[in-house]
């Protein structure tokens, strides 16, 4: 629960808020911060979805599909992640918002998924940007899924580059060698495992 201006939050306030402004405004989807603000006339409902679950959580819980989006992108990024590394034998936990990584990994290894669709440079060569964002990273491994119409790449890239942005060549890339290297995971997996047990 929660207080807004003497106003008590409970879940079902918020689910009767949202459902309201989607019939209000016609939409089959999770209505975005901005149409949330629009429709209030303030950040009430958006700061208390963030507190108990975040945008996320509650279109899960009732049933409307997100905006479509960059951060849609993302997400569905974590999924496909997700996905590949239970794969390939890992335990996988998708994180909240609130954490500073997506994935946490046999209960040591923080991932951050980044993914990208191919855009063309100025001298018109393809490729893929990433974004990386912090100098000091809070994740382990980072998870760069390159999309492509013609098969996805999955590149897996320890954190310790300690680079701000990953730009690769859609056919060439020195970025190669980290190609589908879940080893890398399961290095850090049992080093970190180990290091847990003393």
């Amino acid at each position: 629960m929660g207080y807004v201006f003497g106003t008590q939050w409970t879940d079902d306030m918020v689910q009767a808020k949202i459902l309201d402004c989607v019939s209000a405004l016609g939409l089959k989807r999770m209505p975005s911060r901005a149409e949330f603000h629009d429709f209030y006339g303030s950040d009430a409902l958006t700061n208390r979805i963030r507190r108990s679950g975040g945008y996320y959580d509650w279109a899960d819980r009732l049933g409307l599909p997100m905006k479509e989006s960059e951060t849609q992108t993302g997400k569905d990024g974590e999924a496909i992640a997700k996905e590949l590394l239970e794969q390939h034998g890992f335990t996988v936990k998708r994180m909240s918002t609130r954490y500073p990584y997506d994935l946490y990994v046999n209960g040591c290894v923080k991932v951050d998924v980044k993914t990208a669709h191919q855009t063309k440079t100025a001298s018109i060569a393809k490729c893929y940007s990433f974004g990386l964002s912090k100098r000091c990273p809070t994740c382990d491994v980072y998870f760069l899924i390159a999309l492509s119409e013609s098969g996805n790449k999955v590149y897996i890239v320890p954190s310790s580059i300690n680079q701000t942005q990953i730009c690769m060549g859609a056919v060439k890339t020195a970025y190669e060698k980290y190609r589908d290297r879940y080893d890398i995971i399961r290095q850090l997996s049992n080093a970190l495992s180990s290091s847990m047990n003393f």
